[in-house]
């Protein structure tokens, strides 16, 4: 969690962290169906692709937009941060 601590004073960074990880994510999925890749880390979508199902990567997805819809509300970055942690262990 010592990585995180960065984002723990700073929205807009942590905003921008969750937008480039949806695109990840996202990309994972165009790994499994083809397509364009969109996001700035094609090799992490790549290994993305290669470990999870497709309905984890959806669940995933879905996740990261709650928690960046929290994140424009204000809510506690570290709880937020927290949250997201557990969710991509789970």
């Amino acid at each position: 969690l010592i990585e995180t601590a960065v984002f723990e004073k700073d929205n807009q960074l942590l905003e921008l962290s969750l937008a480039e990880l949806e695109l990840i994510i996202r990309d994972a999925l165009v790994v499994k169906s083809g397509g364009e890749l969109l996001s700035s880390s094609p090799d992490a979508a790549k290994v993305l692709a290669k470990a999870l199902p497709v309905p984890r990567l959806l669940n995933l997805a879905e996740e990261v937009r709650k928690l960046d819809d929290a994140v424009k509300r204000s809510c506690n970055n570290t709880l937020l941060i927290s949250r997201l942690c557990s969710r991509l262990r789970a």
